[in-house]
């Protein structure tokens, strides 16, 4: 870094501000901008399937958390005797074994968002280049 930055084309300091008036796109950036929106196009076809296994792990967990709440209610009842300790015992496990289910769903959710946002930055980032140059061919994904 003796000579700090320089140009692809002359290997020279940058004569210029903002944008190189000069600059010219490799075919390796014009096929890995081909393959990221493809990454993209692929990523969100998986949306309906993350959304419906979302939506079922958190109704299946809120279900067996509100089992829990009728097996503390039954545990209340049997007035502290030995079975309403193990009322009490069932119904934590549950409502344990419940929250398990909603979490899942919101991981399940989170490993589809994460990733499919990370590319989609990616792409804004090359399209505000590409604007800047006037290269920029919009492409509905």
């Amino acid at each position: 870094m003796k000579h700090g930055i320089t140009c692809g084309l002359t290997n020279k300091k940058p004569d210029f501000i903002e944008f190189c008036p000069n600059i010219k796109f490799t075919e390796a950036f014009n096929n890995s901008y081909k393959s990221l929106n493809s990454d993209i196009k692929i990523a969100r076809k998986g949306k309906i399937v993350a959304y419906i296994k979302f939506a079922l792990l958190i109704i299946i967990g809120l279900f067996v958390i509100l089992k829990s709440y009728y097996l503390l209610i039954e545990a209340n009842t049997r007035d502290y005797s030995r079975s309403g300790y193990h009322y009490f015992k069932l119904a934590i496990l549950v409502l344990l074994f419940g929250s398990a289910f909603v979490k899942l769903g919101f991981i399940s959710l989170s490993n589809y968002t994460k990733p499919l946002k990370s590319l989609e930055s990616e792409k804004k980032e090359i399209d505000l280049i590409l604007r800047k140059y006037n290269k920029y061919k919009s492409t509905k994904l």
